[in-house]
C-alpha cells in the first residue's frame, strides 16, 4: 500500500491522529480488536513523540552549536551565555511498540480489504482517513 501513508513526517503525525480517530470512533465496525484499536492511538502518541522529539532535538542542535561558536571563536571579553538546556521530549507510553508505519499498514490493509469499506456511501470509509491513493 505505497502511497497511503504519508511520508513526511508533519504529515505522519497528522495522518496517525486522524486513523487512530478514525477507528476508535467505528470501533468494532473496523473490523479491529479492542486491544488493536488501543493500539493505534498508542502508535500515534509514538509517532508524534519521535517526529516532535527530533524536531525539538533539532531545534536545541542549533542553540547549542551558538552557543559552542560564542564559546570557541568570540571576540576577546564577550560574555559566556548559560549552557542551553537540553531537550524535554517526555516519555513513551506504556504500550509504545516499534514499527508504528509497518503496524498501521496492517491495519489499512484490513480495513480497506473489508467489503463494507469499499463503498464510499459507508461510514467505515471514513475510518480509512488517508488511505486512498493521493491523487
Amino acid at each position: 500500500m505505497p502511497g497511503y501513508i504519508q511520508t513526511e513526517e508533519a504529515a505522519l503525525v497528522i495522518w496517525f491522529a486522524d486513523h487512530a480517530a478514525g477507528v476508535s470512533t467505528h470501533d468494532a465496525r473496523a473490523g479491529l480488536s479492542a486491544g488493536e484499536i488501543a493500539q493505534a492511538g498508542e502508535d500515534a502518541a509514538s509517532v508524534a513523540h519521535a517526529v516532535n522529539g527530533r524536531s525539538l532535538y533539532e531545534s536545541k542542535k542549533q542553540e547549542f552549536t551558538a552557543y559552542k561558536d560564542i564559546l570557541l571563536y568570540a571576540p576577546l571579553n564577550t560574555p559566556l551565555p548559560g549552557t542551553p538546556a537540553p531537550p524535554v521530549v517526555g516519555a513513551l507510553g506504556l504500550g509504545a511498540l516499534a514499527a508504528c508505519v509497518a503496524r498501521a499498514r496492517q491495519r489499512a490493509e484490513r480495513i480497506k480489504a473489508r467489503p463494507d469499506t469499499r463503498r464510499p456511501d459507508t461510514e467505515q470509509s471514513s475510518m480509512c482517513s488517508g488511505l486512498t491513493a493521493p491523487t
